[in-house]
């Protein structure tokens, strides 16, 4: 629902510069949209190369779908809070942390699979 302008009389009005018609909020732009789109496309390649591990996949491909623009967006809008640069970094650097030793266990799991590690 939309402002209505007029619907309470100019001498009933209590806070008169207080309920005014105008733009709502815009969605918060991002810092570097194209370093943005260049990490988000380096972890969607890493999503592709675990792409015979589904949970290695799914994971680098959240962390894709987060770090770019309109991941970012439809997060806002989805659960109604301003995802700030630091909590961004915060959260996305703490999923990184977290993928890493599970990716790298896999990694090795492949090469003693292929036989080109002997000690695992």
């Amino acid at each position: 629902m939309g402002y209505l302008p007029n619907l309470i009389p100019e001498e009933h009005r209590v806070l008169k510069e207080y309920f005014r018609a105008g733009k709502g909020k815009d969605a918060s732009k991002i810092k570097w949209p194209l370093a943005a789109y260049l990490l988000s496309a380096l972890f969607v390649i890493a999503a592709l190369t675990f792409l015979a591990h589904p949970i290695v996949f799914i994971a680098f491909a959240s962390l894709s779908w987060i770090i770019s623009p309109p991941g970012h967006k439809w997060l806002e809008r989805k659960f109604r809070f301003k995802f700030l640069t630091k909590v961004k970094l915060i959260f996305c650097a703490a999923m990184y942390i977290a993928i890493l030793p599970l990716a790298k266990s896999f990694h090795q799991r492949d090469q003693v699979h292929r036989g080109q590690l002997i000690f695992p």
